[in-house]
């Protein structure tokens, strides 16, 4: 949802374009040392803080209600299959990557 969020912001009459010029979701699932890999990128606003806490992302979202769980059940999920998930980002760009044991 946080992805598309961002996309459909950028596709908004008015919404200026990232430097990148990529309004962009790329989704990808891969096999790397007996490791099932999936990997979600997408664009973010220059403006958009992500709010860490400790080793969580916290919803910067004003509704809190239904919000900020996604990442977390995702890390579970990833750890109950002997993985990890890893997150990265910079002023422009969100990614997301699970891996976890085949």
């Amino acid at each position: 949802d946080n992805a598309m969020e961002a996309v459909a912001g950028y596709l908004a009459k008015g919404s200026e374009q990232p430097e990148s010029g990529k309004v962009h979701i790329r989704g990808t699932a891969y096999v790397e040392q007996n490791m099932l890999v999936i990997e979600v990128e997408n664009v973010k606003s220059a403006n958009q803080k992500i709010l860490e806490l400790g080793d969580k992302i916290v919803t910067s979202k004003e509704d809190k209600t239904g919000h900020g769980y996604g990442l977390q059940i995702i890390k579970r999920i990833a750890e109950k299959y002997d993985g990890r998930m890893e997150i990265s980002y910079t002023k422009e760009q969100f990614c997301n990557r699970v891996m976890m044991k085949m």
